[in-house]
């Protein structure tokens, strides 16, 4: 189980290592955007290299401690459903992202492809954060049954999910509920605690 909480500590650990150095200036407008984007390409690729990972070691996380309960087991489940579209995004900004930010810095125009390209990529932000708000409670309830958290942190991760999980479906909240980052919270949180208990 020492195992499996690293796992999750270091999910949250490499993602906030990445999400750090992210800018605003790259959810401006694409015309804005892809020029700021192009000339930050190591600092993107690092971002998205280091995302990639820190979602594969948070799912990895999740599926150790799958066999503890039933309902543990759903919700890593619905998590991982949920982070394959994640880091399909990830990959399509450091692949098409790329291209499109080249293109714009060489040619001064969006590649005309690329816009409805990065709304269907972005899909896969929002069935992750979606997902993983949802995972949170099926998680919760398996690790109360299981004993082996803290006794408050189930509690703690239900009302978490439902109130962010609430601000991102009303559009004039979503924002506060959007970082990604927060996708790791909880599963840090959980790795933490097995870790200390």
């Amino acid at each position: 189980m020492e195992t499996t909480a690293w796992v999750l500590v270091a999910g949250f650990a490499l993602f906030m290592a990445g999400a750090g150095a992210w800018r605003l200036e790259y959810e401006q407008a694409p015309e804005d955007a892809l020029p700021v984007m192009h000339a930050d390409r190591a600092r993107l690729r690092w971002i998205h290299g280091v995302m990639l990972p820190a979602v594969a070691f948070t799912v990895a996380g999740l599926w150790g401690l799958a066999s503890i309960d039933p309902m543990v087991a759903v919700g890593a489940g619905l998590y991982a459903v949920g982070a394959v579209p994640w880091m399909l995004t990830l990959a399509f900004r450091l692949s098409v992202g790329e291209w499109a930010a080249e293109r714009a810095a060489t040619d001064g125009r969006v590649p005309e492809v690329y816009e409805p390209l990065a709304r269907w990529a972005g899909l896969g932000h929002t069935i992750h954060m979606a997902t993983a708000y949802l995972a949170t409670i099926p998680l919760a309830l398996g690790l109360a049954d299981s004993g082996l958290v803290a006794g408050w942190l189930p509690s703690a991760g239900i009302v978490w999910a439902g109130i962010l999980g609430l601000l991102f479906v009303i559009p004039r909240t979503r924002f506060v509920a959007a970082p990604p980052f927060w996708a790791h919270v909880f599963t840090f949180a959980v790795g933490l605690s097995l870790l200390l208990t």
